[in-house]
């Protein structure tokens, strides 16, 4: 089955999804408003650990959405913006309703930290980073849990991402924006 090319944006379950034709975009990063100052980032390695395992955290709770068939959506809520969540959200219902499940798990490659900073900036961003979400080994199976084909498909895809401060909660981290990487071959 040939690929069509990747939008921009996609999501990461969006992208697993589209090896069957399900595909979803992202917005802009929402405005967050943080009630209390947020953690600093004091260098780049403190910016760079946070983001790997906020993100980390992000491909594990998708993972097991995606195992169980896209149900109880909700639980990426602790790990995503309401915009991020909305998307993913789709992408879910649409592994649902499709009979659709996954096995073996996204997995987490090349984070690299773009910006960070001391407090949030106007949209309530404290970093930007590129990573790599390797996908060679997930397998989308159908409602008999036969495994369907993925041919042309990429092992790996980059995304730029954006962390933010919960609004609910200062001390909390969520992915606010998840946008696929122009050129994210460069993952391969």
């Amino acid at each position: 089955m040939p690929m069509t090319p990747l939008p921009r944006t996609v999501s990461t379950l969006a992208f697993v999804s589209g090896l069957l034709g399900l595909a979803a975009c992202t917005g802009p990063a929402p405005a967050l408003s943080p009630t209390s100052t947020p953690p600093v980032f004091e260098n780049e390695e403190e910016a760079l650990a946070v983001v790997t395992e906020v993100y980390q955290q992000f491909l594990d709770i998708s993972n097991t959405i995606l195992h169980e068939g896209g149900v109880n959506p909700e639980r990426i809520d602790v790990i995503a913006s309401a915009d991020v969540a909305a998307i993913e959200y789709e992408a879910y219902s649409r592994m649902r309703d499709g009979g659709y499940s996954s096995r073996g798990d996204i997995t987490l490659s090349g984070v690299q930290v773009r910006e960070f900073y001391n407090s949030p900036d106007s949209v309530g961003v404290v970093a930007r980073a590129f990573a790599c979400e390797i996908i060679g080994s997930v397998e989308i199976l159908d409602a008999n849990g036969q495994p369907q084909p993925q041919s042309d498909r990429l092992p790996a895809i980059g995304f730029e991402i954006s962390l933010g401060v919960d609004p609910a909660s200062s001390g909390r981290f969520l992915i606010t924006s998840k946008d696929a990487e122009e050129g994210a071959s460069s993952c391969a």
